[in-house]
């Protein structure tokens, strides 16, 4: 049986002027997007892994969210989710946001 890991972390969205999504963050609480770890950005184009976000704090509107992560996949490298550990989040070759694991 494998464990799902959530995590709680901060995110801040990238305004559109610099090249963030042209709508803003996401409306709803939830989110989706390949997660690239900067301690391993060295396998990011081998090895990518979806992170599933849930905004807890934080209006829709806001640029920073306080929330939960986890992997979307049981097999993604859970050791990852340590506390400190910086990340981005991706559409196609755009970083839209930034993050980092309490």
């Amino acid at each position: 049986m494998t464990t799902t890991i959530t995590t709680k972390a901060t995110i801040e969205w990238i305004s559109a002027d610099n090249g963030g999504r042209s709508n803003g963050p996401p409306f709803g609480p939830d989110y989706a997007a390949p997660a690239k770890f900067l301690a391993h950005a060295d396998t990011w184009l081998t090895e990518a892994w979806d992170l599933l976000v849930h905004r807890v704090n934080g209006e829709a509107i806001s640029d920073t969210w306080e929330a939960e992560v986890r992997f979307r996949m049981p097999q993604a490298p859970h050791q990852w989710l340590t506390c400190g550990a910086e990340f981005e989040l991706y559409e196609g070759r755009r970083c839209v946001a930034r993050g980092r694991l309490a």
